[in-house]
């Protein structure tokens, strides 16, 4: 029996509408009206991954060290308020890359998987904005606007994944991160860049007193649908007294920016 499709979902007060019963892969399809169904999944060298994610321990005088070797540092394109999530992502860019050495179970893992340029309309850049790894952009020539930013993408034993930093104290941070919108137009231009792919991971990490999908419903729903949340190992008050720290330290070492920062925008996606 063919069922009726669902159009794309763009009001993020639409939050986790009713899905289409067919099932996919053991999860239900998500739905973008250029590119039609996906599914967000996720295999076993990205669970073990993420295991070993949620136990480690962040090694704060290394990310400091390689902070200050970091283009945003040296460019003075950061503040206080903006820090912490750039050191998330950081972070998370230096997890993934060392696991992609190591190999541990035999599966390819691939980080920033998305090459530069055009694919179907959709411009992909690499580090146009700080801490964050890939922009994508639609449209001509000067007139590109930017459809969507990730801190992170990873081909992982296959799976095109999606690695969303989330730097907050407020769980409704975490609930908006969830809206099918915000999924979907993340999702649509890897439609484009991987035609073939018709699943992804979409991960979410943040502190640990803001994810716990086994308290709060509207995590379990999506988890339910395919979804990944991944708690850090510290919660969100001591990620910023750790954030807190490197800022002063920086101060000490005469490296704090000084004047205004051109091309940034109040808050930022880790927040």
């Amino acid at each position: 029996m063919m069922l009726e499709r669902k159009a794309g979902i763009h009001n993020q007060s639409d939050f986790l509408p009713q899905f289409d019963a067919e099932m996919s892969g053991g999860y239900p399809q998500w739905y973008s009206r250029e590119y039609g169904e996906f599914s967000l999944e996720e295999n076993q060298p990205l669970h073990k991954m993420l295991e070993k994610l949620r136990a480690q321990e962040i090694n704060w005088g290394g990310e400091y060290a390689d902070f200050i070797q970091s283009g945003i540092c040296r460019k003075g394109a950061y503040n206080q308020q903006l820090l912490s999530g750039i050191l998330l992502e950081q972070y998370l860019h230096h997890f993934f890359i060392s696991e992609s050495k190591q190999n541990l179970w035999g599966n390819t893992i691939q980080v920033n998987a998305v090459p530069p340029g055009n694919h179907d309309g959709y411009y992909f850049a690499h580090g146009l904005t700080p801490g964050r790894s890939l922009t994508a952009l639609r449209g001509k020539g000067g007139n590109k606007r930017t459809i969507a930013q990730y801190d992170l993408i990873a081909r992982v034993g296959g799976l095109i994944t999606i690695i969303e930093a989330k730097v907050t104290g407020n769980r409704q941070k975490i609930t908006e991160a969830m809206f099918s919108s915000e999924i979907v137009k993340h999702a649509v231009p890897l439609q484009a860049a991987f035609p073939s792919d018709s699943s992804f991971g979409y991960v979410i990490v943040g502190p640990s007193d803001v994810i716990n999908p086994e308290t709060y419903p509207s995590q379990q729903k999506f988890v339910s649908r395919g979804g990944l949340l991944t708690p850090l190992s510290i919660t969100y008050r001591d990620f910023i007294i750790k954030t807190n720290e490197i800022w002063e330290r920086l101060g000490e070492e005469g490296l704090q920016p000084t004047g205004q920062m051109q091309g940034w925008r109040e808050g930022h996606s880790s927040q």
